[in-house]
């Protein structure tokens, strides 16, 4: 503006430092009371009539425009306005608040005529250009199929950093940033949502937040209303591109969640699951299947499983320890199929390091997300014999859930005994029989308020040694053959021979089965 015909004989007196705003409009005042009037970025036109040589009227009347964040004031020196005083112009200059001064008369209809005229054209200039930009990003969006030449198409125009931050937390800068220097630029948008040279703009897909696309400006550069509409545009055009991918993956991962669905019914044959395997699976061979099974809930019913992003963080982990993995959700459980492509004595070890690993560090990064339990079923050789490690997986859950245990990954290899008693408990209650040899111990705690029942357990597990059976009970040898002495008469002096010890142990293991830690459901069953 400065550089106008009609500015010739301007000088600028105060708020040199913000010489770099931007104008919007001129407007002509002469009144005080200017707040209600004014929507910002205007330049302000003043003869210095409405406040004469008031000084409290001119600080409030400039305090106002800085409040408003107008461009700048523009004073005709004269008879009512004989020069700038040193306080204004020093609360000018701390809010880099330009006033500028005519130091003859000047025609102010003719600077507004001038000025608006630019005004219009740079808007209508401002169209073409957004114009122009709008239909080369509709072209290259038809070449693309990622979102990186579109934050570089976005980064060419503005000249300026463009940062793309996902929901998921993925990070994309145009131009790339060395990796500290991503992770400090992300921080600090973090930590300031309102940051003064930065614009950011919501990408929403499906009615949903899915992305936020950043322009950092350096601090002195002004944002220009184009700025602001290339950013607009270009979210827009993100959000076609996300809702293309999310449609390519939902279609794909149907098809998928289709055929692992018919795989697990074993409504394939063997020559179609080796086919598919084959066109899916890397080249190493697979040497058997294991199937688990992940049971997880949100915080808020809202949220739906992110399956895409799930299957990225367990695939990444996974094919670190040999594995390849399929992943669905199938009966409201996340069921991940492990092709093996080691050798088979460290298969446990391998699988239990994935899931520790994903436990303790990836998930995470879903939020709200909570794993709850995952049961690991048996490893079959046989790719056709999947539905066996599902239906054991399945099985290990159920049982563990019975038990109670607070442990979140549990294989059914482990559970040696309790398969057996879930097998008998399936064909007759068990209940009856555990109370004809356990009864006079569990009446015994409840009458007197002791510890029988935790001492047996214990003292069978030391093989009856009483040194190993007090040590970890903590208590003196004589307390413990105090209480042998006890369970010999409840349970009879011969409960420690060999048949007998068998049953007991097995009754013991079958309470732990049906009543777990539930306290109180064992109280009532034994009253």
């Amino acid at each position: 503006m400065l550089q106008r015909k009609h500015f010739s004989c301007s000088e600028v007196v105060a708020g040199g430092n913000g010489l770099h705003r931007f104008i919007k409009w001129v407007h002509v005042m002469e009144v005080t009371e200017v707040k209600s009037l004014l929507r910002g970025h205007e330049l302000i036109l003043s003869t210095g009539i409405g406040w004469g040589g008031n000084l409290d009227h001119l600080r409030y009347f400039v305090q106002q425009l800085i409040d408003i964040d107008a461009a700048g004031l523009c004073i005709e020196l004269g008879p009512y306005m004989p020069d700038i005083p040193d306080e204004i112009k020093g609360m000018a200059d701390a809010y880099g608040f330009p006033i500028i001064v005519f130091h003859k008369e000047v025609p102010f209809i003719e600077i507004t005529q001038d000025l608006h005229a630019l005004l219009v054209n740079q808007h209508y200039e401002t169209i073409s250009k957004l114009e122009n930009y709008s239909q080369n990003l509709q072209k290259l969006m038809l070449d693309v199929h990622d979102v990186e030449p579109i934050l570089d198409f976005l980064h060419q125009h503005t000249n300026v950093q463009v940062v793309m931050k996902l929901h998921s937390g993925a990070i994309y800068c145009a131009p790339d940033l060395p990796f500290l220097s991503k992770q400090n630029l992300l921080r600090t948008l973090d930590e300031k949502d309102d940051h003064p040279s930065v614009i950011q703009q919501s990408i929403q897909v499906l009615q949903k937040e899915h992305a936020r696309l950043y322009v950092i400006f350096p601090s002195a550069r002004y944002r220009s209303e184009l700025e602001l509409l290339l950013l607009d545009r270009t979210a827009v055009a993100l959000a076609q591109q996300f809702l293309r991918e999310l449609y390519v993956t939902e279609k794909k991962q149907v098809h998928e969640t289709e055929w692992m669905r018919r795989w697990l019914e074993q409504d394939l044959t063997k020559e179609d699951i080796y086919y598919y395997i084959g066109e899916s699976s890397s080249k190493s061979k697979i040497k058997g299947v294991t199937i688990a099974v992940c049971t997880y809930e949100y915080a808020s019913e809202q949220q739906d499983l992110d399956l895409v992003y799930l299957q990225l963080l367990l695939r990444n982990t996974f094919e670190q320890q040999g594995f390849r993995l399929f992943i669905t959700v199938y009966k409201n459980q996340a069921v991940c199929i492990l092709l093996n492509q080691r050798e088979g004595k460290t298969l446990k070890k391998r699988i239990m390091d994935g899931f520790m690993r994903f436990l303790s560090n990836d998930y995470k990064r879903i939020p709200k997300l909570a794993v709850e339990s995952i049961g690991v079923g048996q490893h079959v050789e046989k790719l056709e014999d999947i539905h066996k490690s599902y239906e054991t997986a399945i099985e290990t859950l159920r049982i563990q859930q019975q038990l109670c245990s607070e442990e979140c990954i549990h294989f059914y290899e482990e559970l040696h005994m309790y398969r057996i008693i879930s097998l008998v408990q399936q064909h007759r209650d068990l209940r009856d029989v555990i109370m004809e040899y356990l009864a006079p111990v569990l009446e015994y705690d409840q009458q007197f308020n002791t510890k029988l029942l935790d001492t047996l357990k214990v003292y069978l597990a030391c093989n009856g040694s009483k040194k190993e059976t007090a040590k970890q009970l903590f208590v003196v040898r004589q307390t413990l053959y105090h209480r042998i002495e006890k369970l010999e008469r409840l349970l009879g002096s011969d409960f420690m021979e060999s048949e007998k010890r068998m049953a007991i142990e097995f009754m013991l293991k079958a309470y732990d089965y049906l009543f777990g830690q539930r306290t109180s459901e064992k109280i009532s069953y034994e009253l």
